[in-house]
């Protein structure tokens, strides 16, 4: 299972990259605080080993009701309605739509990585029971997954040097 660092980093970079090469005329509309709400999200789907722990004193529901297709969609719905009905409402200075997109944008982070790196994700669950994972990474394998944490945030730190001259503000 990717780290929850993994996790936070992979949807933030990605956001981070697209604001930077594809939308950077708008760049003012999504400052970092957005890039921080969507790494945020990216741990949204992992809440439910505590709770699972908390209810069951197991973490048997762990990868069920938070790992499937439902609730990114939820968010992206919301973020469609908020934009169409709200669209200039700020909460605690966050466009309303926005955050839901991101929102969905990195619980569906998450879902890919873990369905790609370790293990299976049961996406149209409780409907359907079908798991679907590339299961690339062997759990056993705890290394990997650090070593992918310290080449993302390495790469991370490079790409903001180069682009934003982040080296000034130490």
């Amino acid at each position: 299972m990717p780290l929850a660092v993994t996790h936070i980093l992979v949807p933030m970079i990605f956001v981070d990259f697209l604001r930077d090469h594809f939308f950077k005329s708008h760049r003012r509309k999504w400052p970092n605080k957005y890039i921080f709400l969507v790494g945020v999200a990216g741990l949204i789907p992992d809440a439910d080993m505590p709770l699972s722990i908390l209810l069951t004193g197991t973490t048997q529901l762990h990868r069920t009701f938070t790992h499937t297709i439902w609730l990114p969609l939820i968010f992206l719905v919301l973020a469609a309605v908020s934009y169409a009905l709200l669209r200039d409402l700020k909460v605690f200075g966050f466009r309303l739509w926005k955050s839901f997109l991101l929102v969905s944008l990195g619980i569906s982070s998450h879902l890919f990585l873990d369905a790609l790196l370790a293990g299976s994700v049961n996406l149209l669950y409780p409907l359907k029971d079908m798991q679907i994972g590339l299961n690339l990474i062997p759990e056993d394998w705890i290394w990997f997954h650090s070593s992918l944490d310290a080449l993302l945030l390495l790469g991370w730190l490079i790409h903001e040097e180069l682009e934003h001259n982040i080296s000034e503000y130490f």
